[in-house]
């Protein structure tokens, strides 16, 4: 089944002929052979790169499956082939092209809203990347199930996508599941009306960068923004998180929760609005262990319910501390 026309209409940078080339790849080729010359300057112009930014197709490079949606049926084309290898509903499609990439590779989603009812699990494969069009492409989960999970996984991307989760008071339904992802990325993603927009426990060196969160607006919003915890109670336990231009609004509880997260870096993060605490740092339970070893610069905390900014200890056990090392730089917090 060939791509329809007007998925494809909706990124300039696929050409006719619907090649995977890149635009990087259309210039050097040209430059190989001698067709810039004078002309550079006007080639380059019709060809100019316009600034990565969230919901702007930027310079897609070659995919190894290209997922897209043509009269209610999803597919996915062979980046390598140009054959459809896979057709069915969003959910299969997803994610029989996530089990093929056996040896890494990326997914490029195109516009549209693809509806499931069940987890899409991302394996423990090195090096997939999957990426969509921005805020055109919608993951829309209709069940209490977390929109993504991935357990132990490893160099894995996800960017570039608007998640709609199964309702905030649903008790499973995550935008993100995550457990043991290792050097991880989540970049530009909009994530609303999940239970735990982002549910972490034990990563290690996991990135958010430029997630939106919830929203100023009276649609669906998040229980949690970014939840993070230590259910199993390890003294050994990390959760290592650098988040860059996170922002949370309008969650039903806490716009962040951190429960034993070991060396946390937060910069030029927001949360308003939020109905718990808009960061919430430290320890619930005496059972767990501590949060230590955070880091936050250029964040705002405005407009909460509760405390702009709660840190918490336990009552003194043995082998407990409490919340510790906390590094707060150019911080900005408002009740």
């Amino acid at each position: 089944m060939s791509e329809p026309s007007q998925n494809i209409a909706q990124n300039p940078h696929d050409r006719e002929d619907r090649s995977a080339v890149s635009r990087r790849a259309f210039l050097a080729k040209m430059a190989a052979a001698g067709a810039l010359g004078s002309a550079s300057l006007a080639v380059g112009a019709s060809v100019m790169q316009v600034p990565r930014a969230f919901g702007v197709v930027g310079d897609v490079e070659p995919a190894a499956y290209i997922v897209y949606i043509d009269s209610g049926t999803t597919y996915a084309r062979n980046g390598t082939t140009g054959a459809v290898d896979y057709s069915g509903t969003a959910q299969s499609v997803l994610q029989n092209v996530l089990n093929a990439l056996t040896n890494g590779g990326s997914i490029f989603i195109r516009a549209g809203t693809y509806g499931i009812s069940s987890t899409i699990t991302i394996p423990s494969t090195y090096n997939l990347t999957v990426e969509g069009e921005g805020s055109a492409t919608i993951i829309a989960m209709t069940g209490n199930n977390p929109v993504f999970s991935s357990n132990a996984g490893t160099l894995w991307t996800v960017r570039r996508l608007q998640i709609q989760g199964g309702g905030s008071s649903n008790s499973n339904a995550h935008g993100f599941q995550l457990t043991d992802p290792t050097d991880c990325k989540l970049e530009d993603i909009y994530l609303l009306n999940c239970r735990n927009a982002i549910d972490v426990t034990t990563a290690w060196h996991l990135a958010l960068t430029n997630l939106t969160i919830g929203n100023e607006g009276t649609g669906p919003q998040n229980y949690f923004g970014i939840y993070s915890h230590d259910p199993a109670q390890g003294a050994g336990d990390n959760t290592a998180i650098t988040a860059n231009g996170v922002n949370i609004a309008k969650t039903v509880s806490d716009g962040i929760h951190l429960e034993h997260v070991s060396g946390s870096k937060w910069v030029n993060c927001e949360v308003n609005s939020a109905g718990g605490h808009g960061v919430f740092v430290g320890l619930p339970a005496t059972t767990h262990y501590p949060t230590h070893f955070s880091h936050w610069a250029n964040c705002l905390s405005d407009s909460n319910t509760m405390d702009a900014w709660h840190i918490d200890g336990p009552v003194r056990k043995t082998g407990l501390l409490p919340t510790c090392n906390l590094q707060i730089l150019r911080q900005e917090i408002r009740a």
